[in-house]
């Protein structure tokens, strides 16, 4: 999987060529949400399916997240471990409250099915 990102100017017309690889290694990632904080770097959060494994008691999706510089460099990458995700259902969403990123998902394991999905409603704080 690969992000790219890149700046842009008003025109919309990006300053380094076709980007910056903010994300390359084997494996499934998405659900992109990028948070731009006033007065601090933006955040970059995602899904990462790597951490599927063949067992399934301990089959889980990952929340990673890192904070992006204004030249589009990544910092070390965290995870949020206690945080639980369906592929493809979250709709992963990021917003900047002051200093802090906010992102909020949609948890759509319970219920009983399709008929009855009984999905809630995550939030989770992110800051550095």
């Amino acid at each position: 999987t690969r992000f790219y990102g890149a700046t842009t100017d008003t025109s919309g017309n990006v300053g380094q060529g076709r980007g910056t690889i903010l994300v390359d290694a084997p494996g499934h990632r998405s659900e992109l949400a990028v948070v731009q904080r006033s007065g601090r770097d933006s955040m970059v959060a995602w899904l990462d399916q790597r951490s599927l494994s063949t067992d399934r008691a301990d089959r889980h999706i990952e929340l990673s997240f890192a904070t992006m510089s204004d030249d589009v460099r990544l910092a070390e990458v965290r995870v949020v471990s206690h945080a639980r995700f369906l592929e493809g259902t979250s709709g992963l969403f990021g917003a900047a409250k002051e200093r802090n990123a906010l992102l909020v998902w949609i948890d759509a394991r319970h219920g009983g099915g399709i008929t009855d999905p009984k999905p809630e409603v995550w939030l989770e704080t992110l800051w550095n």
